[in-house]
């Protein structure tokens, strides 16, 4: 069964890719993620202010909730940047490990602002701390599905990321011209590989 499962997960992951292309699934659970962040941004502030505002709130779960916004927030235009702009190993790498843990993150708001619910002095902060819950669930589901699309496709957006035309156009055809005869190295792909030579 769990052979059976995997195999039907790579024959619609490679459905998708055929009929969309891999930059576009990318491109689409992103959004699909932001649409989640606002709702949790609205969430967050109105959390925020039924426990600021209750005599019995708690101002620390205030806080919390206006922080995890403005993570969502920093989180929502470093992502958009690096699926942008800066598509390398390393920021592609570092986007992956941010998200995942934001996925931990809102897993564990989760649960504490289910536990803050039932506690609750009034039924306001508790409609509030409810509702905050419920989207750091979806917030938990949307990034960890994130993650999983961007580990599955994470060369294809590397290697097809932007590069400055000029700097494109070199490197292919110094990886040609190497590939074709490896005796006509160009200097700087040389240089790259050289061993250091001592003095």
């Amino acid at each position: 069964n769990s052979q059976r499962y995997e195999n039907t997960m790579v024959a619609f992951f490679d459905d998708c890719i055929e009929k969309y292309g891999s930059r576009a699934i990318i491109t689409y659970s992103w959004l699909i993620t932001q649409v989640f962040v606002l709702m949790g941004f609205i969430g967050g502030c109105v959390t925020a202010s039924s426990n600021d505002e209750g005599s019995d709130g708690s101002k620390s779960a205030a806080f919390v909730a206006v922080w995890t916004t403005l993570l969502l927030l920093a989180l929502s235009f470093g992502g958009t940047m690096v699926l942008r702009k800066y598509c390398t190993p390393l920021a592609v790498g570092f986007f992956l490990g941010v998200c995942l843990m934001m996925s931990m993150h809102t897993f564990n708001l989760l649960i504490i602002f289910a536990g803050l619910a039932d506690g609750a002095a009034t039924d306001a902060e508790a409609d509030a701390d409810n509702t905050f819950a419920a989207f750091c669930f979806f917030l938990s589901v949307c990034y960890a599905m994130f993650s999983v699309i961007l580990i599955r496709f994470r060369n294809d957006l590397i290697n097809v990321g932007p590069v400055s035309e000029g700097a494109g156009a070199s490197l292919a055809a110094n990886a040609a011209q190497n590939e074709a005869d490896p005796s006509m190295m160009t200097p700087q792909a040389g240089a790259a590989g050289a061993a250091p030579v001592s003095v």
